[in-house]
């Protein structure tokens, strides 16, 4: 949201619109040739992943800005612009009392409600309808609709996510590396043809549902030949797998057997095995319930990810990932710091790679971040004039004239949260740059 004083003429008490004088607007299809353009671009720099995410940033913050719009204009608070962009007008068209248009940066969009904090000039014939003279209740609604908005969003894509990705429904084993053996050219890994990297999704004709299963079947079939499926390279293959006693193995360095001679048989097959995890699927209608607990569960965890964002230790944290290369190319710092709509766009593509269903938690999680960001009680965010709203009502007394908080007096403070903003943004377009993100 914005604000912005609009010249009026009063014509029997009615407030009427005068357009301001700009130059002519260019022809739409002017308009989204460029746009076409700026798409292309896009994918020649950074593949189809960049200019999907910009483009769906720029339609996320769009449901933004409506959400304060149609709740302004719902409570009777007068809205004189809704643009896409910022920067020189490209084109508009003036409906009622709103102009809309598209304006030349398009790096997403803004309403402007008019009063929306004591420093702003509003004639007074359009003071009733200002943001600052609306009650409590429709100011911390309006100010509050665009994070709305988010969370319905969000919700949306919550439930995609879980018909069209699933969720977690176990993990197959996944090779991770050898064991040599004393003795033995190969381990019995090695002899049934499994290769590091291979997940193993059948063993002994069972499905593999997690690491704990996996050890139990190789554990009490010593020296019995086990039929075992993997997933390699997008391929399937079928192999044979023998797993040898430990008490007759000892692996190379060490001094004693993996089991003592007076302790039970006990498989071994000589690899270091991680999970992989697997989805499936669930009905649209049951994703309905589920899709309200992801929704939450996500949100609790994008909080505490945003608010730390803002701890000294996590500005602390980003600088010194910024100045340090081998801490910005720790996979750990790299998975826990904030990321540029480059680095999301990485991630996108890291994942969309994969399945490109899972697009739809990529969009999730930018909506909840983006949501909970502009709540935070500082202007320009959202969450400031809720503050500002919050802390009006406190003072307020009945009986008397409300009481309007000097904005001005924030303008210190919201200059030097302005420039924190700026340098994370910059901080995390750096990184995002020089040590892009690396999905395990």
């Amino acid at each position: 949201m914005s604000t912005d004083v609009s010249t009026l003429s009063v014509e029997n008490d009615t407030p009427v619109v005068n357009p301001a004088p700009s130059a002519a607007n260019r022809p739409l299809w002017q308009v989204f040739a460029g746009a076409g353009l700026v798409i292309a671009a896009l994918y020649a720099w950074g593949g189809w992943a960049l200019p999907v995410v910009v483009v769906s940033i720029i339609v996320m913050v769009m449901f933004h800005e409506l959400g304060h719009f149609a709740t302004a204009k719902w409570t009777g608070m007068r809205a004189t612009e809704f643009f896409v962009g910022f920067g020189p007008k490209l084109w508009s068209k003036q409906i009622g009392d709103t102009e809309f248009g598209i304006k030349g940066i398009v790096l997403g969009g803004y309403v402007r409600i008019i009063g929306m904090t004591s420093m702003e000039e509003v004639a007074d014939v359009d003071e009733p309808r200002s943001f600052r003279q609306a009650t409590f209740p429709r100011r911390v609604l309006v100010a509050s609709a665009g994070s709305i908005m988010h969370l319905l969003m969000a919700l949306v894509l919550a439930w995609c996510s879980l018909v069209f990705v699933g969720q977690i429904a176990g993990e197959h084993a996944q090779v991770g590396s050898f064991t040599q053996w004393e003795g033995h050219p190969q381990n019995a890994a090695q002899i049934a043809g499994l290769r590091v990297g291979d997940t193993i999704t059948s063993l002994d004709g069972v499905a593999i549902t997690s690491l704990d299963q996996f050890d139990q079947i190789i554990a009490r079939s010593s020296d019995v030949a086990l039929p075992v499926v993997v997933e390699r390279d997008g391929h399937t293959v079928s192999l044979s797998v023998t797993p040898r006693d430990g008490r007759t193995i000892t692996v190379v360095g060490q001094k004693e057997p993996l089991v003592a001679a007076d302790q039970p048989a006990h498989g071994y097959i000589g690899i270091s095995a991680g999970g992989q995890s697997f989805y499936s699927g669930v009905p649209a209608l049951s994703a309905i319930p589920k899709s309200f607990s992801l929704l939450w569960s996500t949100l609790v965890s994008t909080v505490s990810y945003v608010t730390h964002i803002f701890t000294p230790s996590g500005i602390g944290s980003l600088a010194h990932q910024v100045t340090n290369n081998q801490a910005a190319s720790n996979p750990q710092n790299q998975l826990s710091r904030p990321t540029s709509i480059i680095g999301a766009a990485n991630i996108a593509d890291q994942l969309a790679a994969v399945n490109p269903a899972n697009l739809f938690v990529v969009f999730m999680a930018l909506n909840l971040s983006v949501g909970v960001l502009n709540m935070l009680p500082m202007l320009p965010l959202d969450g400031g004039h809720v503050a500002i709203a919050v802390y009006e009502r406190l003072r307020s007394r009945r009986g008397r004239p409300a009481y309007h908080a000097d904005a001005a007096k924030l303008l210190p403070v919201i200059y030097g949260f302005v420039f924190v903003l700026f340098m994370i943004f910059a901080s995390t377009i750096y990184l995002d740059i020089t040590h892009p993100v690396s999905l395990p």
